[in-house]
This record gives structure tokens, C-alpha cells and sequence, in this order.
């Protein structure tokens, strides 16, 4: 609508009324003209007043019915433009709306304002955070940078600490150009997944970044006769490369909102667990031990609780230990416990997506080995980088398996005492 004020125009006094003179003519003509100015200038103020501030003013010959309410796209400038780094925020969770996926792909710095800042879980959580190493070395196997650069993330999310963003962002950004040589599944598998779950919960989404991390999960890796990609090992092995693999690809399809894959992943999991019908093409390996096997041929990864005391028992793992069933030793012990750090990590993230019952998955698959591992004298596991995952699986079915110590961390997770 035009809202231009009309012009005013003024009428001429009766002819009886005009004055006389050519002066008085004069300034009665002038004071006219001012009068004139005046009522346009109180229209002109009313009409402001009366206008919306977000209103669109069309000029008196803009044809109105073609005019737009869209914005104008943000320039590079533009202080409110959205930063293409950080997470669309249209995304309610990691899938959509009304799918049971939450935020995060681990958590969101919002829950984790109810978690202390004081105490010894979060001490240690801070001590780990505060080592701020470069170190980047995906062909280590033993690497715990990933679990530390995830704590300066963690304590990043629940302080707001800028110090410990800026590490995590400096070492996404390094990441890509981070050497391969000599890296294998295992080496990458234990630590990747850690710098996704990172790079998440600092809204870090550098196009490079991300690019590199989706190929990362099929890049052929090499070093190994069988397994040389994240995604193909997590699909053929039931033994600790194959949890890890697991891990790490479902932390990154986590990372990336890729729903395809997780659900995909989540198929291959719960065949894990031990239902067959989801998924039950893992293949044997070297160190496959059938007497620890339930049944001839139609074995599971992880033992039913109809066996006997075999039941629970992870059948690729347990055999690593030497002699056959009913032996148990260390050895098949700690590579039960690596088994375990993958496939808790992997059950935590699926719960995460959506998967909500993904615990009870093979009538409670990693709670029966857990107890398996017990009932064979394995609490607590042997090695440092192993300790939190008794806290995953007591917190998990809140049970009380142990004995337990403090949880610290592995290569790329940890902290279970602090986050549950």
C-alpha cells in the first residue's frame, strides 16, 4: 500500500473575504503557504509513528504484489551470519525429530552443567585435559592422545574454558595431515573415534575435517592380510579389532549425522551380541578355539547363557588364552577386556542415537561377559587403559561387578566415573 501523504491543497477564501490590499494580499499568501508546510509535516509525523518498525515501505510505484518477506542472504561480513563450523542448529538431535536420538553424539556441554567440578573423577578428568600435547600418531596402538584431547573437550563443555577449545581446534586442524604411515585398523580403530566425539562436543565442522574423517572409515589402511579398512573389519571380526573398528565408525557416523550407517552399524552389533538374525557373517580367525564354541557350526561372538560356563565367554578372545576350554589364563582375560572397551563404547553411542535398548541386546551380551570375566578372576583388568570400562558396564545394568578402581582413561575414551 502506498502511505504517501496525500498533497494538501489550499482553497480560496470566499470572494467577499479577500483582503484589499496587494500586501495584506502578500502575506496572507505566504502564511497560506506555511500553514501548508506545517499540516503536510504533522501528517508525514503521524503516518511514522503509526508504521510498523519491520515493515516493508514500497515506493509510490512499486507494483507491492511482487515484494518478498525473505531475508537477504548474510555477506561474508556479516556479524550474524551462522558460523559454518558450528552444528546446524535446525538438527533437534542426531537424526531428526521424533526418532529418540538425542543432542551429541556423546553428550551436550547443557547435560554436562550437572556433572561436579570439584572431586576425584573430575581432577582426573582435568589432569588429562591439561597434558595439551600435539602428538598426533594414528600407526600407535597404545596413543591416549584422543582420550586426552576428548578431555580438554569434555572440560571445554562443562566450563567453557576457551584455552582448552583452542587446543581440541588446533588439533582437528592437524589431523588430516596426520601421517598414515605405519597405521593399521587397530591403531586407528583405538583412537579416531575419540577426536570425532571431540570435534562434536566443540562444534568443530571444518569442511576439510569433516571430508576426511567420512573417507577415513573405508581408507584403506593396509598392514594387515584381512583387515584394512574401519568399516570392513568392524563387520568380519568378532574379536577386539573388530569392537574398536565398531567404535571408532559408529563415534564418526555419529559425528557426521549419518543415519544409513549407524543403523547399518547397529545391525552388525547386535550380531555381535549374539543374535544371528541381524547380522552373521563374522569369520573365524587364527586363534578361533572351538571347544570354547557353544554348538559345532552356529556359533555367536559372545556365548549364550545356555552354556553352561561357557555362557558369556567372547569365544575369539577366550581362546587367546592357552590350552583350550576349560583353560583361562591372563592373556585371554585382557583381549576379553579390549573386546569390551569397544563394544561398551559402541553400545554407549548407539544408546545415544537411538538405540535405546541396544543393552539388552543379546540377552544382555556384555553385561553376561562381564560376569564371565569375574567368575574367572579378571576384575579388576590388569592394564591402566582398561579400568573404566567396569564403571561402563556397573553403571550400564547397574550392578556392582568387581573389584574396580579409579576409571582414568584409555586411547580414546575414559572417565566413565566422572560422566555417569
Amino acid at each position: 500500500m502506498n502511505r504517501t501523504p496525500e498533497t494538501v491543497t489550499e482553497r480560496p477564501a470566499p470572494e467577499q473575504s479577500r483582503p484589499g490590499g496587494p500586501a495584506q494580499r502578500a502575506r496572507l499568501v505566504v502564511a497560506g503557504l506555511v500553514g501548508a508546510l506545517i499540516t503536510a509535516g504533522i501528517l508525514l509525523t503521524v503516518w511514522a509513528l503509526s508504521s510498523s518498525p519491520d515493515e516493508t515501505v514500497s515506493s509510490p510505484d512499486e507494483d507491492v504484489s511482487t515484494a518478498t518477506d525473505s531475508p537477504a542472504e548474510p555477506s561474508a561480513a556479516d556479524p550474524n551470519a551462522a558460523d559454518p563450523n558450528l552444528p546446524d542448529p535446525s538438527v533437534p538431535g542426531l537424526l531428526g525429530p521424533g526418532s529418540g536420538r538425542v543432542p551429541g553424539a556423546l553428550t551436550t556441554a547443557e547435560e554436562l552443567q550437572a556433572l561436579p567440578t570439584s572431586g576425584y573423577a573430575w581432577d582426573a578428568l582435568l589432569s588429562a585435559a591439561n597434558v595439551q600435547s600435539d602428538d598426533i600418531d594414528l600407526s600407535d596402538e597404545d596413543s591416549r592422545h584422543a582420550a586426552e584431547t576428548l578431555a580438554s573437550a569434555l572440560v571445554h563443555a562443562r566450563t567453557g574454558d576457551a584455552e582448552q577449545r583452542d587446543h581440541v581446534v588446533s588439533v582437528l586442524e592437524e589431523l588430516p595431515d596426520a601421517s598414515l604411515s605405519g597405521a593399521r585398523v587397530l591403531s586407528v580403530g583405538r583412537q579416531l573415534g575419540g577426536y570425532a566425539l571431540a570435534a562434536d562436543l566443540v562444534g568443530y565442522r571444518d569442511a576439510e575435517f569433516t571430508t576426511w574423517i567420512d573417507e577415513m572409515r573405508t581408507e584403506d589402511l593396509g598392514g594387515h592380510g584381512r583387515w584394512n579398512s574401519i568399516s570392513e573389519t568392524s563387520e568380519d571380526s568378532a574379536n577386539n579389532w573388530g569392537t574398536w573398528a565398531m567404535a571408532t565408525r559408529i563415534a564418526v557416523s555419529s559425528y557426521l549425522r549419518d543415519g544409513s550407517d549407524l543403523e547399518r552399524a547397529a545391525e552388525v552389533f547386535a550380531g555381535f551380541t549374539g543374535e544371528p538374525d541381524a547380522y552373521d557373517d563374522f569369520r573365524r580367525t587364527d586363534d578361533f578355539d572351538q571347544t570354547w564354541a557353544c554348538g559345532d557350526d552356529g556359533w555367536v561372538p559372545i556365548n549364550p547363557a545356555s552354556c553352561g560356563d561357557r555362557g558369556g565367554a567372547i569365544v575369539e578372545d577366550i581362546s587367546r588364552s592357552s590350552g583350550s576350554y576349560p583353560q583361562v589364563d591372563d592373556e585371554g582375560l585382557m583381549y576379553s577386556w579390549e573386546v569390551l572397551g569397544g563394544a561398551t563404547l559402541s553400545a554407549r553411542l548407539l544408546e545415544r542415537a537411538g538405540y535405546r535398548d541396544v543393552w539388552s541386546w543379546g540377552d544382555q551380551a556384555l553385561l553376561r561377559a562381564a560376569q564371565f570375566v569375574e567368575d574367572n578372576g579378571g576384575y579388576p583388568p590388569e592394564y591402566s587403559v582398561l579400568q573404566y570400562i567396569p564403571h561402563e558396564i556397573n553403571a550400564a545394568y547397574g550392578v556392582d561387578l568387581g573389584p574396580v578402581r579409579s576409571a582414568g582413561y584409555g586411547r580414546q575414551f575414559g572417565f566413565s566415573d566422572w560422566l555417569r
